[in-house]
């Protein structure tokens, strides 16, 4: 009577490493022969991408070798035990950067001489599994906006993003606003996005530039899992100033000599906005004496000057009273 003789195989996978030390193991599938190892789901493993290097994934018995026919990827490697084998991490894993590791020239030899058909060149597969190491992550450390100044309350200033860098867990992201008190925006989740909202009336003339500093957390460890942005907003002007005189009563003597375009006076006046916003002209009205309306007149930089110097007769006007004022 004749026996055949087969290896029995052990193989151990690592479903929860997070405390697993080197050589830590336990017995999954067992496997009859090198050749039945190739059946479907036999050589895949699970194992969290923070299992510390010299984790074991699998455990062979009864064999006679086990080896890589080429040169692999350094993330694993064969250890020989003397009467068993194994295959273990031998670099740090990353999810993020590869999620699953196909080897398909590893070489198992069986323990019965001449029976080669029971060797076999075997294919394993390493399933990285996510866990929450990471940080959320803003798209943009600085981002720069524009809003005008009139603006209603509620109205969108900017979108906002942060993504869960554990892909494979992508936990709720949340958002809110580092220094809330006496804010003039507010941040409402919205999908996948924040936005920036005006939660109360703008002044340019008082704040024409707000950094926001915003913070992004996940849900589950909003202490431990967080990132930040700051948000330029810049506070755009509109034309809601008028002109204003630096003085509201000027008083001068001029001599009855004087020539036509001799300057008499020189006024001032401001405009709180800016740009184009705060262009203004000065009128000059001394209509209440129709007699003398033409004696004076202004420029645009306020500069009052003689007009008509034949008006200037103090035996017949002794004072002329005008307005000046300044319009936009």
């Amino acid at each position: 009577m004749k026996f055949r003789a087969f290896i029995i195989f052990s193989f151990v996978c690592l479903h929860d490493l997070s405390g697993a030390t080197n050589g830590s193991s336990h017995i999954s599938q067992t496997i009859d022969t090198c050749y039945n190892f190739q059946e479907k789901d036999k050589g895949v493993v699970q194992v969290p991408e923070n299992a510390p290097t010299g984790t074991t994934l699998f455990k062979i018995s009864n064999i006679t070798k086990l080896a890589f026919k080429s040169v692999q990827n350094n993330a694993f490697k064969i250890v020989n035990h003397t009467s068993f084998w194994t295959i273990e991490t031998h670099a740090s894993l990353d999810f993020e950067k590869k999620q699953q590791y196909t080897i398909n020239n590893l070489l198992c030899t069986d323990e019965v001489d001449k029976h080669p058909e029971l060797n076999a060149t075997l294919k394993v597969t390493v399933k990285i599994e996510d866990v929450d190491d990471k940080n959320p992550k803003f798209t943009q450390i600085h981002y720069t906006a524009n809003i005008s100044e009139n603006a209603t309350t509620n109205s969108e200033v900017v979108k906002i993003i942060a993504f869960d860098q554990d892909f494979g867990i992508n936990q709720t992201i949340l958002y809110e606003i580092v220094d809330p008190l006496n804010s003039a925006f507010n941040i409402t989740k919205n999908g996948t996005h924040a936005v920036i909202s005006v939660a109360k009336s703008l002044d340019r003339e008082k704040q024409s530039t707000v950094n926001l500093a915003v913070k992004a957390y996940q849900a589950d460890k909003p202490d431990l899992r967080q990132d930040f942005a700051v948000i330029q907003i810049n506070i755009m002007d509109v034309n809601d100033n008028a002109p204003v005189m630096s003085q509201s009563n000027y008083s001068v003597s001029i001599p009855e000599n004087m020539q036509n375009n001799q300057t008499v006076l020189w006024v001032h006046a401001s405009d709180a906005d800016e740009g184009v916003n705060a262009e203004f002209k000065f009128v000059l009205d001394c209509t209440s004496n129709s007699s003398v309306m033409d004696a004076f007149s202004i420029d645009k930089l306020g500069n009052i000057r003689v007009n008509n110097s034949a008006i200037l007769d103090r035996e017949n006007t002794r004072s002329i009273k005008c307005q000046v004022g300044s319009a936009f």
